[in-house]
């Protein structure tokens, strides 16, 4: 029995590296997020990290289609799954990071940052550098209108 929950969550941890590897891909091309929606969607309702990869690739379709409409709708559906997401897991450090760099990233037009705030709050209590999407976080943040200055000087120093 306890073979098999390792290997099961051997496995887990496998996929979830190239789950990592497909979303830093998926910003700046449009089929990894058709790849990355495919990989995700199946393990979505069971694992709230996939269940936010998931979300954060129906997002990264929305960023990459080109009907307002379409884009609308994906950008709806990729709140709901992170929301979804961050319920089962609130904790979860990448969770959180992915719900905030979605929200972060909304048109004005859109409305739907209400939790940047409470995100970015436990996003800088937990972060670490030795988490498989540091430096990715860490680059985000850096970068982010939301940071104050003192708060990318605690990013920085992590």
């Amino acid at each position: 029995m306890f073979t098999g929950i390792f290997i099961a969550l051997t496995l887990l941890t496998a996929d979830l590296g190239k789950v990592r590897t497909l979303y830093k891909e998926a910003i700046s091309s449009s089929s990894k997020a058709d790849e990355l929606y495919k990989l995700t969607q199946p393990a979505a309702a069971q694992n709230a990290v996939y269940r936010a990869y998931f979300g954060t690739a129906l997002a990264l379709q929305a960023k990459h289609g080109w009907s307002p409409a379409s884009k609308l709708s994906k950008a709806s559906m990729a709140m709901d799954e992170l929301n979804k997401a961050v319920i089962a897991a609130p904790n979860d450090l990448e969770v959180r990071f992915l719900r905030f760099s979605f929200e972060s990233n909304l048109p004005a037009i859109v409305s739907g940052t209400r939790h940047l705030a409470e995100d970015k709050k436990m996003i800088l209590g937990k972060m670490y550098k030795a988490h498989g999407l540091w430096p990715v976080m860490k680059s985000f943040l850096l970068n982010s209108a939301q940071l104050t200055a003192a708060e990318k000087k605690l990013v920085q120093a992590v």
